[in-house]
């Protein structure tokens, strides 16, 4: 979000009020990320394995 210009009182009201409302949902948001993360971490790397990566190439053309 962009903050308003000084001489609209009210949008700038408005904006001050709501940024920290947005931040906080985005903390949480961010927290969820990095929990998630976590749990696919180790999926994610059996899945890059050289001999797993090659498999899922050749199936790609199909899907």
């Amino acid at each position: 979000m962009v903050e308003p210009p000084g001489d609209d009182v009210e949008a700038l009201e408005a904006y001050l009020k709501i940024c920290p409302e947005i931040d906080k949902e985005l903390d949480k948001i961010n927290l969820k990320i990095l929990q998630a993360a976590a749990d696919i971490r180790p999926v994610f790397e059996q899945l890059n394995l050289p001999h797993n990566k090659a498999s899922i190439l050749k199936r790609v053309p199909f899907m």
